[in-house]
């Protein structure tokens, strides 16, 4: 369940860079607060293909999505972009069209 729920919030910060999941923490007056989203904030720039389909995508459509989004986040956040994470389903439909 635990682990699960990391899943769930790693993918939710990939996807929009929030947290909604229920959580508690201490805000910034040491005041408790619960079940609120944590927003990290992120560029809004760096997060184009969330709703994007790959479904009916060619690899190279893919692959110029993926270099787009490198060279925005090279841009906007001064560093490299060495990894990408997929599902296994859109990992299959990537390399079955390269």
């Amino acid at each position: 369940m635990i682990r699960r729920s990391i899943e769930l919030q790693a993918a939710q910060v990939l996807q929009n860079g929030k947290i909604s999941a229920p959580i508690s923490y201490e805000d910034e007056n040491d005041k408790d607060v619960v079940g609120k989203e944590i927003d990290f904030k992120g560029n809004a720039d760096h997060y184009p293909g969330a709703t994007k389909i790959w479904k009916d995508a060619k690899g190279s459509e893919m692959m110029k999505d993926i270099n787009y989004l490198a060279n925005t986040i090279r841009k906007n956040g001064l560093t490299e972009p060495d990894q990408i994470i997929m599902g296994m389903k859109a990992y299959d439909k990537f390399f079955a069209n390269t």
